[in-house]
């Protein structure tokens, strides 16, 4: 096997009252949020709710809300390649496992 460095920033926020501090934690980080869910808590109004809170504090933002069970690497490559012109300064994973592992 041949030597590699692996970095992987990430951050986890969980808990009561996360959400409406979302605008303050993402602010300090970048002013450009790419948004990952499922359809679900987009059809829930979750997706909406964090893109308002965001916009409050000028954070423009993007979104793929189809992310799927499982997803593959391919579904990643082609929101990847979607968002290639976007630059975007981080990714906010909404939901459970799926959405982050995105």
């Amino acid at each position: 096997m041949k030597d590699f460095e692996f970095y992987l920033p990430t951050k986890i926020f969980f808990g009561a009252g996360k959400l409406l501090k979302i605008g303050e934690m993402v602010k300090s980080v970048g002013k450009r949020a790419a948004l990952l869910s499922d359809k679900g808590l987009a059809d829930l109004g979750l997706v909406s709710r964090i893109r308002e809170l965001l916009s409050e504090m000028d954070i423009q933002t993007v979104e793929f809300t189809q992310v799927a069970s499982n997803p593959t690497s391919t579904m990643i490559d082609d929101v990847a390649t979607s968002w290639s012109e976007e630059k975007i300064d981080l990714l906010i994973g909404i939901g459970g496992g799926s959405p982050v592992d995105s």
